[in-house]
């Protein structure tokens, strides 16, 4: 029975060998494993870090996207105003297009009466200068009439001046 116990107190110092050479190798992997644990926990701390980086430079973009939206709404609200005052201006080009046409109708009528008045000016200057041109042939033919009337006085008088010498 002897033998069975040191055979049994062999085997279990053996195993006990073993099973401390098995706990030192897997306190070595442990700690291989924690070694590991360790190297992505400093992995997931600096992607903590990229994504806090990243967060800040969302919320940069984010505050930039807000400073370019408020810039779009004072274009628009000046746009706003640009097309007001667009709406103004046309109906005061409106107003005066109306105004330059009623004088330009004005001028137009004033053009065709004093059209009709040069019209009449020229037709009554054409007959008074015809009516002179006539008298005018009256006075020249009256003239020649008296001119030679006056020749043939003249000659009478000469032939009684020749005569009385």
């Amino acid at each position: 029975m002897e033998q069975k116990i040191d055979a049994l107190f062999d085997m279990m110092q053996h195993l006990t060998g073993e099973v401390s050479g098995m706990r030192t190798e897997m306190n070595l992997k442990f700690k291989d494993i924690d070694t590991r644990f360790e190297q992505i926990d400093q992995r997931f701390e600096a992607v903590d870090t990229r994504f806090a980086q990243m967060d800040q430079r969302f919320e940069a973009v984010d505050a930039r996207f807000e400073q370019i939206d408020q810039r779009f709404e004072a274009i628009d609200a000046r746009f706003e105003q640009i097309d007001q005052r667009i709406g103004g201006l046309e109906n005061r080009f409106d107003q005066l297009e109306k105004q330059m046409n009623s004088r330009f109708e004005l001028v137009g009528q004033r053009f065709d009466a004093l059209d009709d008045k040069l019209e009449n000016l020229s037709t009554e200057t054409r007959s008074y200068f015809k009516r002179l041109e006539d008298s005018t042939y009256t006075h020249q033919s009256v003239l020649q009439q008296l001119s030679y009337k006056v020749n043939v006085h003249d000659g009478q008088i000469a032939e009684i001046r020749e005569k009385l010498q």
